[in-house]
């Protein structure tokens, strides 16, 4: 009787010997297709990243307010003005007319049109006050390409640890040595 217990003993220790090294084979399995599939979403996010690299952001900035303006403003030019026309004259002058014997008036009717042409030069050199606001309403696009921003260097750096993750997932296998 207490070999056939022995034996039982023996058996039964056998039995979960072999069930904890099927529990432990089917461990290391899910544990090296985990690090496999580590290793792929790895790859993948590699390629996010550099795809991200060539990305731009773009973004359409609202501008709505008033812009108060005081300024002086010189304003200094010259230029020619040109006339031409006729002047019409239409009047009476009295002529003294001196005689030994005493002066005379004569009035002198006189109707005619006197014909202008001629070029006036014109200059204007003045300061000009403005005191106002002025309404601002506009859309301005805004365009960043994250591969003429800082933000490079971080992804840069980001993907060679992300690299040397995947390297050393993918270089350390499983050895089991007996």
């Amino acid at each position: 009787m207490g070999r056939a217990l022995l034996w039982c003993a023996i058996l039964a220790l056998f039995v979960l010997v072999l069930c904890s090294l099927g529990m432990n084979g089917l461990l290391l399995g899910q544990l090296y297709f985990m690090q496999q599939g580590t290793a792929t979403a790895l790859d993948e996010g590699l390629v996010a990243l550099e795809d991200l690299k060539d990305e731009t952001i773009t973004y359409t900035v609202s501008l709505s307010q008033t812009v108060p303006v005081n300024a002086d403003v010189p304003f200094k030019k010259q230029f020619n003005v040109q006339l031409q026309t006729t002047v019409p004259i239409n009047t009476e002058i009295e002529v003294p007319i001196e005689t030994p014997l005493r002066t005379f008036v004569v009035k002198v009717p006189i109707h005619t049109q006197v014909p202008v042409n001629t070029t006036v030069p014109v200059q204007i050199d003045q300061t000009l006050h403005i005191v106002t606001e002025v309404p601002l309403r506009m859309e301005v696009p805004i365009v960043i390409e994250i591969r003429k921003t800082p933000l490079i260097g971080y992804l840069e750096r980001l993907q060679g640890t992300l690299r040397q993750l995947r390297d050393s997932l993918r270089g350390t296998a499983l050895k089991i040595d007996f």
